[in-house]
């Protein structure tokens, strides 16, 4: 014969059979359970309370007892992640309850893009001289030494300034005049072409204020920059 549930003494059971009182006083005592718990609202203190007043004998069984302890808390912390994420852009107005993400590639490129050249003309050179170290004016100089290339032209303009002229410090705004003095099409981003002048070491671009001209770069003039001679 069956034994009355501890849990359930004092319950009455008048003209019933005991089974039948026994599921009608459980359906009581967890409709009082849950109205208890219904105070808390963090869902963690739920369940606690939900277990103590129970106690865990009346819980559900684990679904899937290979799961650990660290492995349950671990969907939890998950579960409560996106739970928190899905709030923070319902309350941003996104309606949807689902993160937007910014893509900052996207907002890198269009920052880099949006930035203009801008070059001013250097009116005190006097791209005329030949009074200098080498006694040509800038056009007879870049005559004599024929460029094919952006980076070319940019090393043999810098020759030309610090020997002739004795510029110094050169900038950026010194070769772009003598690209206009010289007629030569402005490359979309002439630091850059001084750059790679850097790198390919005709260049030391470390200042952009102070532009200067390395061995390798007055032998790229001197014995690579000449005319061909006919065999």
């Amino acid at each position: 014969m069956a034994q009355p549930d501890p849990d359930l003494a004092g319950v009455a059971c008048r003209h019933e059979p005991w089974g039948h009182c026994r599921f009608e006083a459980r359906v009581a005592q967890v409709e009082a359970v849950a109205a208890a718990v219904a105070k808390f609202e963090n869902p963690e203190l739920q369940i606690a309370a939900f277990r103590f007043l129970l106690g865990d004998r009346h819980t559900a069984p684990n679904p899937n007892p290979a799961k650990n302890d660290h492995e349950e808390q671990s969907d939890q912390s998950e579960e409560q992640t996106q739970q928190a994420a899905d709030e923070v852009a319902g309350s941003n107005g996104s309606g949807s309850g689902s993160t937007r993400r910014r893509n900052p590639g996207k907002a890198g490129t269009s920052k880099n893009t949006s930035k203009k050249q801008t070059l001013t003309f250097a009116k005190s050179l006097n791209f005329y001289s030949t009074g200098g170290e080498l006694g040509l004016s800038l056009k007879d100089f870049t005559d004599a030494h024929p460029a094919s290339n952006a980076v070319h032209k940019a090393v043999s303009v810098v020759y030309w300034l610090s020997k002739e002229l004795d510029v110094s410090p050169i900038s950026v705004d010194h070769v772009y005049s003598a690209f206009k003095t010289l007629s030569w099409p402005i490359p979309s981003s002439l630091l850059n072409t001084l750059q790679k002048g850097g790198s390919e070491n005709f260049l030391d671009t470390k200042k952009s204020t102070d532009i200067k001209l390395t061995t390798h770069g007055e032998n790229l003039v001197e014995f690579q920059l000449v005319p061909k001679t006919e065999s």
